[in-house]
């Protein structure tokens, strides 16, 4: 019996770890595959969609005592931003002291209530829909306690089970929940 020869890898086309074209023909696809997710989606709503979806969160939110006068043009901005960039997971809206604030994060001051909205990654909401697909909860009293819990049942489990990320942006993202969590 001779021993067979492996050559060194020079360049791709000298790869012989292939069997057949089908093989570089799946790894050609799945190299596809992770450049498309990285690729970023952006909804393209009309002026009167966009605005619908905003009215829907604004009646969604449930604060203690929120009135019509408390919506500023900055809460209001805060969540078209949300609506727009669909890699933002949460949609968090609470007063920080008596302003209204809507923002892609937990809040760092102390709060006493807090709505939340949740989508699922690069989720594009439609006017039509939104009300069956958006995942949103108020928190009141212990808001920590609550947005640990959250994290911990929500967030953690869902974000385990994404497969089409690349890694390095799986590895970015529990770093930033295990910060948070202590942060918390």
């Amino acid at each position: 019996m001779t021993e067979e020869v492996k050559r060194t890898k020079v360049c791709w086309s000298d790869d012989l770890s292939h069997d057949s074209e089908e093989d570089r023909e799946r790894e050609r696809l799945a190299q596809l595959e992770r450049e498309l997710a990285e690729l970023k989606v952006k909804p393209t709503y009309s002026p009167e969609e966009l605005e619908k979806l905003i009215g829907y969160i604004m009646k969604m939110t449930t604060l203690y005592d929120l009135r019509e006068e408390d919506w500023n043009d900055e809460a209001k901005k805060g969540i078209e931003d949300w609506l727009m960039e669909p890699q933002d997971l949460i949609l968090c809206v609470y007063f920080s002291g008596e302003k209204l604030r809507a923002a892609n994060d937990f809040p760092f001051n102390l709060v006493y209530d807090l709505t939340y909205f949740i989508r699922a990654p690069d989720q594009i909401f439609k006017v039509e829909t939104f009300h069956e697909e958006i995942v949103f909860g108020t928190f009141v009293d212990s808001v920590e306690a609550n947005m640990i819990e959250i994290l911990e049942n929500v967030y953690a489990p869902y974000f385990f089970a994404v497969s089409t990320w690349p890694e390095s942006k799986l590895l970015h993202l529990f770093s930033s929940l295990q910060d948070t969590i202590v942060f918390i």
